[in-house]
């Protein structure tokens, strides 16, 4: 899950959460409100609260994989869920698209098999993990365009590669 750490500060001789923890930092993972109090070296407490929210983020859908013919153009459908508020869509490759910051850009025409990705923000600022699509091309050109998901991983994890070819 999610982390979180609060810091009453440093300097004080103790510290008592209201999770009971007497350390002057405390890790938490859900939404809730929180009390410190701490004590200086004669003894004297001062306290305070402070309320934790964890948003959720939103999670992006880039759409399905699509083909179309050589040097055309097409309209990708992209969708978010999850998060807060009103979507941000932000697409890479943006120098293949007329707009890349709409849920459904056109493309340029395209006569490469081209992987477009979305990454969608909402108004908390919360950012998506990133989803793709390809665009396939049918064309008289030859071409394969491999692909791994996830494409970034750690050593003893595994993924999936697939090839796309077109042609």
């Amino acid at each position: 899950g999610v982390l979180h750490e609060l810091d009453a500060g440093a300097g004080f001789a103790s510290y008592l959460w209201s999770t009971g923890d007497t350390t002057q930092t405390l890790v938490v993972q859900s939404t809730g409100s929180y009390w410190v109090t701490v004590k200086n070296d004669e003894g004297c407490p001062n306290s305070d609260t402070l309320q934790v929210t964890f948003n959720p983020k939103p999670i992006a859908e880039a759409g399905p994989t699509q083909n179309i013919d050589q040097g055309d153009f097409t309209t990708l459908d992209a969708s978010a869920t999850s998060g807060t508020g009103n979507y941000y869509y932000h697409w890479e490759p943006a120098s293949l698209l007329v707009s890349n910051d709409i849920p459904n850009p056109t493309t340029l025409p395209l006569v490469d098999p081209t992987l477009f990705t979305l990454v969608v923000t909402d108004d908390k600022q919360c950012e998506s993990l990133s989803d793709q699509v390809l665009i396939n091309i049918n064309g008289s050109t030859l071409s394969a365009f491999p692909l791994a998901d996830p494409n970034t991983i750690c050593k003893g994890d595994e993924t999936f590669v697939t090839a796309n070819a077109t042609g």
